[in-house]
């Protein structure tokens, strides 16, 4: 398992990072997977991309690369698995 929620605690980001974040909030601020809406189609590509990169990173399969909205709940479904 691999863990890259550390940066949503973090202070202080990098400029970059609060960049982008501000021209998505502006741009692409929308559900993913909700609507058949131009913006809704950019922000599930966007996650695709994501997952892409995540996946060759990581050596693995699209499939075993997760999105959680908090690693809390992350970790509840990773134990509720387990027990």
């Amino acid at each position: 398992m691999a863990y890259f929620d550390n940066a949503a605690t973090t202070y202080p980001k990098p400029d970059c990072v609060y960049d982008f974040m501000d021209s998505f909030y502006r741009s692409s601020g929308v559900n993913a997977g909700r609507g058949n809406y131009k913006l809704a189609q950019s922000a599930g590509a966007l996650i695709g991309d994501t997952r892409k990169k995540i996946q060759e990173l990581l050596h693995c399969q699209a499939k075993q690369v997760v999105f959680e909205p908090t690693a809390t709940i992350a970790l509840n479904i990773i134990i509720q698995g387990i027990i």
